[in-house]
């Protein structure tokens, strides 16, 4: 990989942009400024922006994005000392199903736009689609190469929603 992004910015023209607060000096911190600047963004091009910013923020530290990709799986990005992180979505949740005094709906399995060799970790949120009732989001179970159920549950009949999975793992 080059030092130039897609917008043919050089790496030292992202690093200037970046606020001195969010520069790092080690791994530790450099993770949670990653944590923390993915957490903020939602879809895949907003995703994308703010991995080339952690990216610029990351290989201060020596520790770069070797790959970053995306297809009709959902996004990725694989780090050179073999941490990856992997961005799905589910498709539309129909939150019509009862359950006591709740709502809920459900999608199958969703497959991963790379494969992991170890997973760490899976977070999970719901995004309301239509409707005005709160939704709540998980993912029940993951793999390798997969994860699902995705259960959207709603304080309401009839919403939809979506479910968004954040994996995080090695690729090598």
């Amino acid at each position: 990989m080059g030092t130039a992004f897609g917008d043919g910015a050089k790496m030292s023209d992202i690093i200037s942009k970046i606020p001195s607060s969010m520069l790092v000096n080690d791994t530790a911190d450099a993770a949670q400024v990653n944590k923390a600047l993915l957490n903020q963004v939602q879809g895949s091009n907003k995703i994308i922006d703010a991995v080339n910013t952690v990216n610029a923020a990351v290989t201060a530290v020596g520790s770069g994005i070797v790959e970053l990709g995306t297809n009709s799986n959902g996004t990725y990005v694989k780090w050179g000392n073999g941490l990856m992180k992997v961005f799905v979505k589910s498709s539309s949740i129909t939150v019509n199903a009862p359950v006591g005094s709740l709502y809920y709906g459900s999608v199958g399995i969703i497959s991963y736009p790379a494969t992991f060799v170890s997973v760490i970790g899976i977070t999970s949120n719901a995004i309301r689609a239509t409707g005005s009732n709160l939704i709540w989001g998980s993912v029940i179970g993951y793999g390798l190469t997969s994860c699902g159920n995705f259960i959207a549950l709603s304080d309401g009949n009839g919403s939809t929603a979506y479910i968004t999975a954040e994996i995080t793992g090695m690729w090598k």
